[in-house]
């Protein structure tokens, strides 16, 4: 008896030491594969060798139509296909997970009009709050200033058109905006990629397991929109409109400060390109400090409404128990609480699997076609991956990286050349799916 414990123990501890030094030796290897990239990059594009170089990608050239935003008529079609598809998936799979939770669920009857009640759980409730009532400094309310305001603006906004009512806003907001996602995704995606990559990646994003969490009061399907955009204004070079989509999405929530990295890149990259001048670097900087501008007015709001520039970081290391922390004892506590004898299953398999493999996905996504995808968006994933698991209490690292859209062209692109590979990862991705959302609805730990 006391040799078995013994042996779990002692395989787990070295499971835990294992997957450690994996992660560091990752992590050391994407920083150093990083700059050396970046150089090749900048020489590669200075010397104007950059044609065909598929780890730089397409640089803007007027006139040519997939730097158009607005779709061609023969773009128009696969776009509304793929549009009905992710409504097709988001109802059936909701659908299918009332149905299962009838079954299963003791006492429990489906009812039509508590359908938005049902579907309204964790952070969804306090971002409807603030569209309702606004910030408030007392109270529980009074922790939800760590909620970015954007996605709550808009809701209140919309419910204008709704008879008033903010919960109908909530739920019709990020459903558009993830119809908008997918337009400007296609649109973004066939500026570098072939067509069967690009409705590859976007399925991909369409049947991840986690990702009902675009149809319901979150802010992700806005935040995926703006990332989107943003990048799509950087390939074209229209380094204002980057800024201000840099500056709704510092306003959406946190990530949107990363933004930064890509814009810094991307026009230090073109300026090699185009030979600029120190005068013309410096205008189309300029644009990047909306980003921070964005940030700016949240930090104002903190101080209208609390007093303190800062105190959304109070409360999320007082209240809501998060902090900056470092990358790898994050990564190693997550591991080693998905391996703990005490962990509930939901715990261990919903919240701490769930958030484990999602970060594990996003790395291997970076390595395993960095030298097919353009830097700007590996720099992305890496600095979104980054940022994620500095979180120390990392409960929705596997909402958050589902918006990282990068990772989906990597898999497209492993994909490409195994049909049957392709279909039965997005079939298994619908069944996954089925089951975390009927979890969801039974009040698992996925938020």
């Amino acid at each position: 008896m006391y040799l078995n414990t013994g042996l779990i123990v002692f395989l787990m501890e070295t499971s835990i030491i294992i997957y450690e030094h994996i992660w560091c030796f990752a992590l050391v290897i994407a920083v150093v594969g990083a700059i050396f990239y970046f150089i090749r990059v900048l020489k590669t594009s200075y010397c104007g060798e950059d044609e065909n170089c598929e780890y730089i990608g397409k640089f803007y050239e007027k006139g040519e139509p997939s730097f158009r935003l607005k779709p061609q008529k023969n773009e128009l079609k696969p776009i509304l296909i793929l549009i009905g598809i992710y409504f097709a998936v988001r109802i059936s799979t909701t659908a299918l997970a009332f149905v299962i939770k009838s079954v299963i669920a003791e006492d429990y009857t489906f009812k039509l009009t508590d359908l938005f009640v049902e579907l309204t759980k964790w952070d969804s409730h306090h971002y409807i709050g603030i569209a309702e009532k606004g910030y408030q400094n007392e109270g529980d309310p009074r922790f939800h200033i760590v909620f970015y305001p954007l996605y709550p603006l808009i809701v209140r906004g919309l419910s204008y058109l709704f008879g008033g009512s903010v919960r109908v806003a909530a739920f019709v907001e990020p459903n558009i905006f993830m119809a908008l996602s997918i337009a400007v995704m296609y649109k973004l995606l066939r500026i570098d990629f072939s067509q069967k990559t690009t409705i590859t990646a976007i399925l991909l994003l369409i049947f991840n397991p986690f990702a009902f969490f675009f149809s319901l009061p979150f802010t992700e399907s806005t935040f995926l929109f703006l990332s989107l955009l943003f990048m799509f204004m950087l390939k074209k070079e229209n380094w204002l409109a980057a800024g201000i989509c840099g500056f709704f999405a510092a306003l959406t929530k946190n990530f949107g400060l990363i933004f930064i990295i890509p814009y810094g890149v991307h026009l230090i990259t073109v300026a090699c390109k185009r030979h600029y001048k120190a005068k013309d670097f410096i205008s189309k900087l300029l644009p990047a400090f909306l980003v921070l501008a964005g940030f700016g007015v949240y930090l104002i709001i903190n101080k209208v409404v609390t007093g303190n520039w800062f105190q959304f970081m109070i409360y999320q290391k007082e209240h809501w128990y998060n902090e900056i922390s470092c990358i790898l004892k994050n990564v190693t506590n997550h591991f080693r609480w998905f391996i703990s004898e005490n962990a509930s299953p939901d715990k261990k398999w919903f919240l701490w699997f769930g958030n484990v493999s999602a970060a594990v996905l996003t790395m291997t996504a970076v390595f395993i076609k960095h030298k097919k995808m353009p830097f700007l968006y590996n720099i992305y994933a890496l600095a979104y991956l980054f940022l994620t698991l500095t979180v120390s209490w990392l409960l929705s690292g596997a909402r958050y990286l589902m918006a990282s859209f990068p990772a989906y062209i990597a898999y497209a692109l492993a994909l490409d050349d195994y049909k049957w590979l392709r279909w039965t990862v997005i079939a298994v991705e619908y069944i996954l799916g089925i089951a975390v959302m009927t979890a969801f609805l039974m009040n698992a730990y996925i938020m």
